[in-house]
């Protein structure tokens, strides 16, 4: 069920006269509202030594949640080059943006320093070869961060991305995953379309954010297969699959939004291996686990 559109500011900004579109936004905390949970958002630590002596601390998002794969954004998306987006302030602030391959020292790309508000937009080329990028964070006083992101200039068309749960008698689990959904920024510019496969027991409540389809226990895989046929009569290039026992990372819904909007022809597997190079690349080769067929070259059928 798609939400009308009132506008897709959180999903694009502009740089300079143009439109982009975010791609990922670095993450500031990903402990789900635990207080128990370290912080794996980011390693936050006092300034090295070779940092300028008016800045205190240094901050890495050389993290999993918040390096930029380039690979994957160069070869499924066909991008040549991202932009970073830093919106911060600070008294003294140094920014770096950092690639980072098999070699144990980063190279450094860009640098920029200076005192009070930043408003910047950093063009990066990119290239095939499997490394990522992140941004490095150094500052004196007090910090406040608005954003750090990732974007790309915004395709011509946004086209809605499909989204299905199956779930069955789980709830607990569903529930709070569709109220995540809801409040990513692809939901709020009317860009999801969520579809819960309801394997068990009439839910609880019913979800305003979701089309929900009950069926029989028809088990897990009747249930990717009914979000299959729905997506594809409805004519959609792409959608995810999501099992109902999970919990969903911050922006991760925006993030693989986003890959949509660009990803070219088809890309088999499940969203969350889109990391794993070697498994999309075995299992993607000449089918799926459902038995689908690789359309590859019918990239007007693609549909998952």
């Amino acid at each position: 069920m798609t939400r009308p559109q009132d506008s897709a500011a959180a999903l694009t900004t502009k740089v300079g006269g143009t439109d982009h579109l975010i791609l990922m936004r670095c993450i500031e905390d990903d402990r789900f509202g635990n207080p128990d949970k370290v912080n794996g958002a980011y390693i936050d630590r006092d300034a090295p030594h070779f940092v300028t002596s008016e800045h205190r601390r240094t901050r890495s998002y050389d993290s999993v949640l918040n390096a930029l794969p380039v690979e994957h954004y160069h070869r499924i998306c066909g991008l040549e080059e991202v932009t970073g987006l830093a919106r911060f302030s600070a008294p003294s602030w140094r920014l770096r943006i950092l690639a980072r391959t098999a070699n144990p020292a980063p190279e450094l790309l860009h640098e920029e320093t200076g005192t009070g508000v930043a408003d910047l937009a950093l063009p990066v080329a990119l290239s095939g070869k499997p490394y990522r990028l992140y941004f490095e964070l150094s500052w004196a006083g007090a910090l406040s961060v608005d954003l750090l992101a990732w974007s790309a200039p915004k395709p011509d068309r946004l086209q809605p991305l499909g989204v299905s749960i199956t779930t069955y008698n789980k709830a607990a689990y569903l529930l709070p995953n569709l109220a995540t959904l809801a409040e990513s920024a692809a939901y709020g510019a009317g860009m999801l379309d969520i579809l819960v496969v309801n394997n068990g027991d009439p839910l609880p409540e019913a979800p305003d954010m979701a089309e929900v389809k009950p069926l029989p226990n028809v088990g897990g895989t009747g249930g990717f297969l009914a979000g299959h046929a729905h997506f594809r009569k409805k004519g959609y290039r792409h959608f995810v699959i999501m099992d109902d026992d999970i919990a969903i990372l911050p922006d991760f819904i925006d993030r693989l939004y986003a890959m949509s909007c660009f990803a070219r022809g088809m890309h088999v597997g499940t969203m969350a291996e889109i990391l794993n190079t070697y498994r999309t690349d075995r299992e993607g080769a000449g089918g799926q686990c459902l038995g689908l067929p690789y359309l590859r070259d019918r990239p007007d059928q693609s549909l998952h």
